[in-house]
């Protein structure tokens, strides 16, 4: 599928490089042709991406935990854990207030201020989420995950490598990422990450690339109260 994407773009570019090959009103045609089918498959794109993210976290939530997704989109995450876990409570803005089962439900909002206040998990997820927080607040933001773990509870987190901003500016200039809802990325890097998550007493367990080392798989443990 990435190899795909990136036939796609590098075509794209050529076409846009290479305009004056055709007469205008076929290079219209062309252009034409991409904006139909640009937009359907950047959902695709982001759909995929979500998947493979999603598809590594899952061996590392550990069985019957109370789970925390923050970002959870629609749920897609704990849908695919309802018969692992005890339970999953999902938190995102753009979700609707709902169950998905009779363990599994979705809140509207932003964390930490719509988690619930009395209760603590076993494992928070958070993919794809760091690098979308301002950097005076991501301390504030793992050390909130922190708060709401239970003593060696884990932190799953996915980063996008540095280099991943560059590709998207490239995008951005041939006009390539029209279709894709993008949020700003506050020129975080990867590297920071354990750094930041030992300062809110996290413990680092597992590091791991994926997705052609262009994205971050963490795993954290808090540590032990007392």
């Amino acid at each position: 599928m990435l190899e795909g994407y990136f036939a796609f773009v590098f075509f794209t570019i050529w076409l846009r490089f290479a305009d004056f090959h055709y007469k205008s009103t076929d290079y219209e045609q062309v252009d034409l042709f991409l904006q139909k089918y640009q937009a359907d498959f950047m959902t695709l794109l982001d759909r995929y991406l979500q998947q493979r993210r999603i598809g590594m976290a899952i061996p590392h939530v550990p069985a019957q935990a109370r789970l925390l997704d923050v970002g959870c989109h629609h749920g897609e995450l704990l849908w695919k854990l309802r018969r692992l876990i005890d339970s999953g409570t999902g938190i995102d803005p753009l979700c609707d207030n709902k169950k998905l089962s009779d363990n599994i439900c979705l809140i509207k909002g932003y964390f930490p201020g719509a988690a619930p206040g009395d209760i603590l998990y076993h494992c928070i997820t958070a993919l794809a989420i760091i690098e979308h927080i301002p950097a005076s607040n991501q301390t504030e933001f793992l050390d909130a995950c922190a708060s709401k773990l239970l003593p060696k509870g884990k932190l799953i987190v996915s980063v996008p490598d540095a280099s991943v901003d560059r590709i998207l500016e490239i995008l951005k200039r041939f006009r390539l990422i029209a279709g894709m809802r993008l949020e700003e990325h506050y020129g975080f890097n990867a590297d920071e990450t354990v750094p930041l998550a030992k300062k809110s007493g996290f413990t680092l367990i597992l590091h791991k690339k994926f997705q052609l080392g262009l994205n971050n798989l963490f795993v954290f443990e808090k540590a032990h109260e007392g």
